[in-house]
């Protein structure tokens, strides 16, 4: 905290990406533990190995060998057609962040031009309202573009086992999602009147952004939450809509011919 009794430290975001980063090397550093004591108690085999997933028995760029230890046939992937595409992703991941971050600062510097257009007055909770929609449909544009592109890569990658294939999917997915979900609040709430882009000034009127940041999280938050409703209930249920219509008609479609014929017999008898 500064001596003005102000949060607005610079240095923030930058001890909790410290944090995040601990944490994670917390939990691998007991993963590493439990996985010699596995091996010391001999508890190695002691769940059951899991099944190969189809997709990559099916791949191209799957191979067999025999094991040495074992005496039996294998199957393993191509490391140099892995090694690529798992840089391919590192760089995916990183362009994507870096693009993202881009992004919502340019958002933040159209903010501030139209305010300086508008010269304050009771418009800038429009321009403020305007803002953090502007970043909350960058943040939903970035995910399915990433989501896409991730999955894709994900399947190029070629994982043997489920679970190898779903742990990829979510560090692709989690190292992008936290600067596309909170670097704008970040930015908003910590570095915005710390910074100029380009010469323009893009702090908050008398450098206090707490309605700003309120209004931002308010929008963001309430934006994925109606995406994520129209995603798995309203899209969902308008596709069952469709296929009970499709079967009803179907179904109506069966009952006329039935009738149809019935009625053709009735007078080939007559």
């Amino acid at each position: 905290e500064l001596e003005d009794g102000s949060a607005d430290n610079p240095f923030i975001p930058l001890y909790a990406i410290y944090i995040c980063m601990w944490s994670v090397q917390f939990v691998s550093g007991w993963r590493r533990v439990e996985l010699a004591y596995q091996l010391e108690w001999g508890t190695v085999d002691l769940e059951p190995p899991e099944d190969l997933r189809t997709e990559f028995v099916q791949n191209p760029r799957t191979y067999k060998r025999l094991n040495d230890i074992s005496k039996k046939e294998e199957y393993f992937p191509d490391p140099l057609w892995r090694s690529l595409f798992v840089v391919a992703s590192c760089v995916a991941v990183t362009l994507f962040c870096a693009l993202n971050v881009v992004s919502s600062i340019g958002c933040e510097v159209l903010k501030s031009l139209a305010h300086q257009a508008i010269g304050g007055g009771g418009l800038y909770l429009l321009i403020k309202i305007l803002g953090a929609l502007l970043q909350a449909g960058v943040i939903i544009f970035y995910r399915y573009l990433a989501t896409f592109l991730f999955d894709r890569l994900n399947d190029a990658e070629n994982w043997a086992t489920e679970k190898e294939y779903h742990t990829a999917v979510v560090a692709k997915r989690m190292c992008f999602g936290y600067v596309n979900s909170y670097f704008p609040l970040i930015f908003a709430s910590f570095m915005v009147s710390n910074v100029d882009v380009f010469g323009i000034d893009i702090s908050c009127p008398h450098n206090d952004c707490i309605d700003y940041v309120e209004v931002l999280i308010a929008i963001i938050f309430t934006s994925q939450a109606m995406q994520k409703c129209v995603m798995k209930v309203l899209i969902p249920h308008l596709e069952k809509r469709a296929l009970d219509a499709t079967a009803k008609e179907a179904a109506d479609a069966d009952d006329a011919i039935a009738e149809l014929t019935e009625h053709e017999q009735q007078m080939g008898l007559h």
